[in-house]
């Protein structure tokens, strides 16, 4: 059981990866004024022990790590390949996720993604992502559809938000501090405001992309 779920926790790490950078690279088609300063520099995890998870949370929420919940998956030595990482104090629950991944596309080009999430949402949500640490769950992570994907707007309480109060509210919640916000507006019903920066490390031939999103009327981060 415990090799399923890791397979499913693996499998939802990447379908949002894939989904944060094809957004990530419509940003960037959008912006071609990137700001090109320096960004946050997260502790990239060397393991998947605790205490690299934990300090990688540190580097990234103002919530401290104490009492988070971790599930972690390596294939790879001295890799930390997936992981998993979450806490609830209410309503609230902040959730960490990371995928370090390689692939050859003409050259070899290595990925390492983590996504910080914090949101307001329902009882109902707040048990399915307790269920994730329940040996005996059957837990779908990996579905994408609208109606069973692990966060949907379903699972968000509402919130009214403006430009300044999301940049207030983001600040509160990461230890990034964001750069020029751009507002969607493309649909009413789902409003978001977004940021992004990046930089990039000739001599390592190396881009670092720091991506952060407030929805309007939804309550996430």
């Amino acid at each position: 059981m415990k090799n399923k779920r890791g397979k499913k926790i693996k499998a939802l790490i990447i379908i949002l990866i894939i989904l944060i950078s094809l957004l990530a690279l419509l940003l960037i088609a959008w912006n071609k004024n990137i700001s090109g300063k320096a960004i946050l520099n997260p502790t990239i995890p060397s393991d998947c022990s605790n205490n690299s998870i934990k300090s990688l949370w540190d580097s990234i929420f103002n919530e401290p790590s104490t009492d988070i919940q971790i599930f972690t998956n390596t294939t790879e030595q001295n890799k930390c390949n997936s992981f998993l990482a979450y806490k609830i104090k209410n309503n609230e629950a902040f959730i960490l996720s990371g995928v370090d991944i390689s692939f050859n596309l003409i050259m070899q080009i290595n990925i390492t993604a983590i996504i910080g999430i914090r949101g307001d949402f329902t009882n109902e949500y707040l048990n399915i992502l307790r269920a994730v640490s329940n040996s005996s769950s059957d837990i779908k992570l990996n579905q994408t559809s609208s109606s069973n994907s692990l966060i949907s707007y379903k699972y968000l309480n509402p919130r009214t938000l403006n430009l300044d109060q999301a940049n207030t509210s983001f600040k509160t919640i990461f230890k990034a501090i964001p750069g020029n916000w751009m507002t969607n507006d493309s649909d009413q019903n789902k409003v978001f405001y977004i940021y992004e920066e990046n930089t990039t490390e000739t001599s390592t031939n190396t881009t670092k992309i720091n991506l952060g999103i407030s929805l309007a009327n939804s309550s996430l981060e």
